[in-house]
């Protein structure tokens, strides 16, 4: 198996940088002068760019002939940027500046983009607002054990630990939007979650297929947990993922 292109970039935002890395496959895949398939990878509330969750997938969908963009959004991992007025508000507009820097910049792809987002837990909310908000503007989406309403979750984990405090400071509002059934259908949406989720009742899972447009497919794991712990039923859902965003992004006919 060959390694794939990894290079480190940052990219401005309107309140400082915020640390990426990209990785590309080592030989061009589709037809020429055709755009590439970008995945850029949102995290969730807790996590960083560089968990093994993330390393892995941009490493997969590289070795598939597809580009793969990991990044910190603001108080997680390496980005130490301004908070804007709410925390929702503030991880947007990180997505915002990040998805328009992967369509304005030439970037190691070297032009105009497809792009994907892959998010997981409140990057799968946030990846789903993002394409709600701005539709047209991203091809395809994998959600990974994502909330469907924010406010069910954030309640029920009131009050807030201290160690969640650089990543949501105790003074920031949650923020709007919320829920997701308050945005247009949102059309090519794979959905993954487990059973188990201690965190993300499985009925959000059937909240995003009951909103989300065709094509939509929803993929449920018995007993698994928040994270995906489990080997075996990450792997399903790592390869599920893969081939929805190969299909989605590069099968461009």
């Amino acid at each position: 198996m060959k390694e794939s292109v990894v290079r480190p970039v940052s990219i401005l935002s309107t309140r400082g940088l915020i640390p990426a890395v990209v990785h590309g496959p080592c030989e061009p895949a589709g037809r020429a002068n055709e755009p590439p398939g970008v995945v850029l990878c949102c995290h969730g509330l807790l996590s960083a760019k560089d968990s093994f969750k993330f390393v892995g997938m941009a490493e997969h969908l590289s070795q598939k002939g597809l580009w793969a963009v990991r990044f910190d959004f603001t108080g997680c991992g390496e980005n130490t940027s301004r908070f804007g007025a709410s925390l929702m508000e503030t991880r947007l507009d990180d997505l915002r500046c990040v998805v328009a820097w992967a369509r304005s910049t030439p970037g190691p792809w070297g032009g105009e983009a497809v792009l994907g987002l892959f998010g997981s837990s409140l990057g799968g909310f946030l990846s789903y607002a993002f394409a709600g908000l701005f539709p047209g503007v991203v091809r395809a989406l994998t959600l990974w054990a994502a909330p469907a309403c924010l406010l069910e979750i954030a309640t029920a984990a009131k009050p807030r630990p201290l160690f969640l405090e650089r990543a949501w400071p105790f003074e920031l509002p949650l923020g709007t939007p919320n829920p997701v059934d308050g945005f247009p259908p949102v059309p090519n949406v794979l959905i993954v979650h487990g059973t188990g989720d201690e965190l993300v009742p499985w009925h959000h899972a059937v909240d995003y297929y009951r909103c989300a447009a065709e094509e939509k497919q929803l993929m449920l794991l018995e007993g698994v947990d928040h994270r995906l712990s489990d080997p075996e039923a990450r792997a399903m859902a790592s390869k599920a993922t893969v081939s929805w965003f190969v299909r989605k992004l590069m099968a461009r006919g």
